[in-house]
């Protein structure tokens, strides 16, 4: 805000020295300067630890100088206004008044400033929130601006052939916010609101600097539209989607970029160990994780500690890990109980699970899938009340230890009730390993049909060695979010013999190999790994953590570290 103000400021000085030069307007330059100066002044103000009376008075100038620009337009008829921007263009041009772009830099400027507005609401956020900005895929991006474009112009092809690329940033900027919509926004640090209420926010604050809402409020139509066949009508029809992203797109812009975007090892990882680890260790692990740029770190649960007494801790965790900007910490509310004590803790994510077995909720929780659906249902709306983002996991979603084969459908009739509760991302969990890239696939392509993929992720054990491959059946069908433990520690308290995650290492390993960018500082993870097999006193579970600890110990002429 401090150099758009800065900016904006420069250039009403500059309109009002080129109409003193053209046209002798001491009036021009005076007021200019004036305006200029009260610009500078409130981006001086908002580098102060109070940013408010900066925002304010900045936002009070532009108003004023709109108020001026309008009156002169209504008592001249000269002044460049948006409805007119591409027939006075025209005329400057034809009388070469080429000053004219800089005088009337006001209204020739101010859908400038609504798409910058748009745009820099869309970039700061979405690199934190619980997913990419638009799926992460670029082909269903492009799908969204070509419907948004084709909405448009059969709508009102006059207006918009002029302000289409206006009208589809506020059109991102509405499906972002639906998308968003629990997500607590700051408006030039005045007043906060969710991401639903951004269009609304910026509609107004267009009308202000003086644009017509025409070019908004069909940009809010087309985003709409687009939102409800694409997010509200297949929850609604069973699972059809009209608007599915052309095949020939996603060939041609095939998904760039997976992340392993929930770093488990913390919370997954350590469950299951029977030694005490201190709090102070799984903090540093949580905090060595993070800096290697898993965007998400998982760092505990909220949990019964007579069912797992190794994370008894998990307030003082959550309490002494320092935030690095970027990163979230989710943390595991298994009931409305575990809820209540991650509000007190200050968690602002929470995950929430159950089974896609019958017999395995049943062993577990002595309720059946319907029912375990029911109280969760519950728990995830007192936390969306309390503007809390939640994930969803299934576990057994392809085999359980009591009942055997889990049938596909059955899995994803669970994936779209935890859909429809308003997780958003649900994490599909082949808890016991026996999972194969046949089964695997099976049941991501039943669960594509009720759930987008953008919305699945992928969570694989270990156990049979087929971690791997099922991540990449996953991969091939568009699954973008994958789970995975430091070092593959893991196992899961509930089900006999299942033992740890897929080794982030050996996943980050894989996707370098394929040429994916990841974002995950691999020597940093490998720390990671070391430290944590160090505190344990076991060797790590990761081939590919094993093999290049190896090799940079060699390379370093040190010995072999616990990881190796």
């Amino acid at each position: 805000m401090t150099t758009l103000t800065c900016v904006f400021g420069a250039f009403v000085l500059g309109g009002g020295l080129m109409g003193y030069i053209k046209k002798g307007s001491t009036t021009s330059l005076v007021a200019s300067t004036a305006v200029s100066l009260l610009l500078f002044v409130s981006a001086s103000l908002m580098g102060r630890p109070d940013q408010r009376i900066g925002s304010l008075l900045a936002l009070g100038t532009c108003l004023a100088l709109g108020a001026l620009m309008g009156k002169r337009y209504k008592d001249s008829r000269k002044v460049i206004t948006p409805f007119n921007i591409y027939y006075n263009t025209r005329l400057i041009y034809q009388n070469h008044e080429y000053w004219r772009l800089v005088t009337n830099f006001f209204y020739y400027g101010n859908l400038s400033l609504d798409f910058f507005f748009h745009m820099f609401f869309l970039t700061k956020y979405s690199k934190s929130l619980e997913e990419d900005s638009f799926r992460r895929r670029s082909a269903d991006f492009l799908w969204m601006l070509l419907f948004g474009a084709g909405v448009l112009v059969t709508v009102a092809p006059l207006v918009n052939l002029q302000f289409l690329g206006s009208s589809l940033t506020f059109m991102m900027v509405y499906v972002w916010g639906r998308r968003h919509q629990y997500v607590q926004l700051s408006m030039m640090g005045l007043f906060n609101f969710t991401a639903p209420y951004l269009p609304w926010v910026l509609l107004a604050f267009s009308v202000m600097l003086g644009n017509s809402p025409l070019v908004d409020l069909l940009g809010m139509m087309a985003g709409h539209a687009y939102y409800f066949l694409e997010d509200v009508y297949p929850r609604m029809s069973g699972g059809r989607r009209p608007l599915r992203t052309p095949g020939i797109l996603r060939a041609l812009f095939p998904a760039n970029q997976v992340i392993p975007a929930a770093a488990v090892g913390p919370r997954d990882g350590l469950q299951n160990e029977a030694t005490p680890i201190p709090t102070a260790t799984k903090v540093e692990l949580i905090e060595r994780l993070a800096a290697a740029g898993l965007p998400v770190v998982e760092a505990t649960s909220f949990v019964s500690p007579k069912w797992v007494p190794q994370l008894a801790d998990a307030a003082q965790v959550l309490a002494q890990v320092l935030p690095r900007p970027g990163v979230r910490y989710p943390v595991l509310t298994p009931n409305m109980k575990g809820l209540e004590n991650a509000l007190a803790a200050g968690s602002r994510e929470v995950a929430i699970f159950t089974a896609a077995s019958e017999a395995f909720n049943r062993a577990n929780t002595n309720v059946g899938i319907d029912d375990s659906l029911r109280r969760l249902a519950d728990v995830a709306a007192a936390a969306q009340a309390e503007g809390v983002t939640v994930r969803g996991y299934v576990s057994c979603v392809v085999g359980c230890p009591y009942q055997g084969h889990v049938p596909p459908q059955e899995a994803a009739r669970v994936a779209q009730a935890l859909d429809q509760m308003g997780c958003y991302q649900v994490s599909m969990g082949d808890t016991t390993g026996v999972g194969t890239p046949a089964s695997v696939a099976a049941m991501f392509e039943a669960c594509t049909k009720v759930v987008p993929v953008s919305r699945l992720a992928a969570h694989m054990h270990d156990t049979y060695g087929q971690g791997l491959a099922n991540i990449l059946a996953a991969l091939q069908l568009g699954v973008a979010t994958l789970d995975a433990s430091v070092a593959g520690l893991g196992g899961c308290p509930y089900a006999r013999g299942a033992t740890g995650n897929v080794a982030t290492e050996d996943v980050v390993y894989m996707l370098e190999g394929m040429g994916v960018a990841h974002g995950v500082d691999l020597p940093a993870l490998l720390g990671a790994a070391d430290f944590v097999c160090g505190a344990l006193g076991r060797a790590s579970g990761s081939r590919a953590g094993t093999a290049l600890a190896r090799r940079r110990d060699k390379e370093a002429g040190a010995p072999a570290t616990a990881a190796a």
